[in-house]
């Protein structure tokens, strides 16, 4: 035995050197989703000394791609120096299923490097993120089956005609009882509370339509308090076009932003009166007034 073993400390080591290992059932709850769906977590692989922290919280940070990596980083534990395991196609699918059994609202993704692969593992996480997607809708609502087939082609997993009798309800069925965040672009008070009731609970209502001023909102107060629920207006996106325009750009550029697929009608200055009459029929979706 050392010499220094017998020297007591000076001072107790701080508390937050202590982590707790967290509810044993939480902790047999998350560990039984990963083995039941044979996935891998950086938390495991990687000896994360915290782990029982994150899988007592109900969450993990799942590992594509298999658990061998195709480097040798000395600090890493991910095992290595082997034959890295074949690309399981149903991978992303089992991550979806996990995801969505947690109950997640945000999921942290990371993989083996994969050297081997043409794409280095990229595709690993497009797939793996578009599975997870599809367990969490998009609804897009809309009087008209033109622009309910638009959002379909932009990235909506469901639709909902709002002339539809039971829309509401269509709505909730989609999203297990309420969304967790409803935007509405409208301007009319009747749809924004239709929006709310489609809200579930702790979810966000947003609302970006210009109602007229005189309108009033009609809710139940007190769910906001009980249902710890959220409504807020976003004025112009909220935005910050020093900051934001260069970025929205960029993005259009990078074809991650498609905004012309919204552009239905061009006009000219004179015709001003016709895009006005358009939009009063609910055909328009983006108008532009050319100047010549």
């Amino acid at each position: 035995m050392s010499k220094y073993s017998a020297i007591p400390p000076v001072e107790r080591l701080p508390e937050w050197l202590r982590r707790p290992i967290g509810n044993a059932s939480d902790l047999e709850r998350v560990q039984g989703l990963v083995k039941q769906n044979r996935l891998h977590t950086i938390c495991e692989e990687g000896r994360c000394p915290n782990r029982g922290e994150c899988y007592a919280s109900g969450t993990a940070t799942f590992l594509l791609g298999g658990s061998i990596c195709t480097r040798s980083c000395a600090f890493c534990q991910v095992e290595k120096g082997q034959a890295p395991m074949s690309v399981d196609a149903s991978e992303a699918s089992r991550v979806a299923d996990a995801v969505e059994a947690m109950g997640l609202r945000y999921v942290v993704l990371t993989a083996v490097a994969r050297d081997d692969l043409d794409d280095h593992g990229a595709g690993l996480f497009t797939a793996t993120m578009a599975a997870i997607r599809q367990r969490n809708p998009l609804v897009a609502i809309d009087l008209s089956d033109d622009k309910l087939a638009l959002a379909r082609s932009l990235g909506a997993t469901h639709t909902v005609n709002a002339g539809d009798a039971d829309a509401l309800e269509q709505v909730r069925a989609i999203t297990n009882g309420g969304a967790r965040t409803v935007v509405e672009s409208v301007g009319s008070a009747k749809v924004l509370e239709t929006a709310y009731a489609a809200t579930g609970r702790a979810g966000t209502t947003v609302t970006v339509g210009l109602p007229h001023p005189d309108a009033r909102l009609d809710i139940q107060a007190v769910s906001l308090t009980v249902d710890e629920r959220v409504l807020r207006g976003s004025y112009m996106g909220s935005a910050i076009p020093s900051r934001d325009i260069p970025r929205f750009i960029a993005m259009y550029q990078a074809g991650l932003l498609p905004v012309d697929k919204l552009l239905s009608h061009t006009l000219k200055l004179e015709e001003i009166n016709e895009a006005f009459d358009v939009l009063d029929r609910g055909e328009a979706v983006r108008q532009v007034i050319v100047f010549d």
